[in-house]
Formats: structure tokens, sequence, C-alpha cells
């Protein structure tokens, strides 16, 4: 994933869960950030889908559970 896609990812994951910059997103975890609740989940996901112009699908969606796997699932779509 180039810099710039990873940047907005971060910035997304920096809203959706009302994080500042000195945050260590890559250390945030589904099970172990309790912020990270199903309608935070489905907010992340609605946030990504609209800025990627993308359809996630459920199967996808639940494997984000964190900023890597995020990475890892956006990067399929957009390759």
């Amino acid at each position: 994933m180039d810099a710039d896609n990873q940047t907005i990812l971060e910035d997304i994951f920096r809203a959706v869960f009302e994080l500042d910059e000195t945050d260590r997103i890559e250390s945030i975890k589904r099970n172990n950030f309790p912020a990270w609740d199903s309608m935070a989940h489905v907010a992340l996901i609605s946030a990504i889908d609209d800025e990627f112009d993308l359809i996630m699908d459920t199967q996808d969606a639940l494997r984000i559970d964190s900023l890597a796997s995020c990475i890892s699932v956006v990067e399929r779509y957009l390759n």
C-alpha cells in the first residue's frame, strides 16, 4: 500500500476512535481496546468504504481487527 493510502487509513482510525497524534495506533487491537465496540467497528468500515469508494463484504469487514489487518484488506480491494 502506498504511503498516502496508509496515512488515510491512519487518519480514519484516529477519527473513529478519537485518537490524537501521540497515540500508537499500531498497538490498537479490537480485542484490547474498549472503544472498539460493534458501533465503532461499523463506523470504521463505513468510513473506509466511503473514503476508498468500496463495498467491503462482511467476511473482509470482520477480518479487520487492527490497523495492519485493515491495510491488508483494503490493499486487496485497491489492487
